[in-house]
């Protein structure tokens, strides 16, 4: 039994030690989890922005890419009806 208390003393030093860390290291610990959210979410809108900003550029690059292929279905569609209007017009015109 003599040889059990300084075991037991030790045990229980260390589980108060233990105790004393946790509850001045929880004040800490919660601080540094509130600030690393906040910066979290202040980043995560920097980025939401960047990336509207990304998808309007993208938007606005794809209706410059369109004008083109537009201009050009459209200039090839008159083409077409001016062939045809001429071809009809040397067919009934009998030549």
């Amino acid at each position: 039994m003599n040889d059990a208390v300084p075991v037991l003393t030790l045990l229980a030093g260390i589980g108060l030690g233990a105790v004393a860390a946790w509850l001045l290291l929880r004040a800490k610990i919660r601080h540094a989890f509130d600030r690393g959210g906040s910066e979290a979410g202040a980043e995560m809108a920097a980025l939401s922005e960047r990336l509207s900003g990304r998808d309007e550029t993208i938007e606005q690059l794809r209706g410059r890419a369109d004008g083109p292929t537009r201009s050009a279905s459209e200039l090839s569609g008159a083409y077409a009806e001016a062939i045809d209007y001429d071809l009809i017009k040397t067919l009934a015109s009998g030549q």
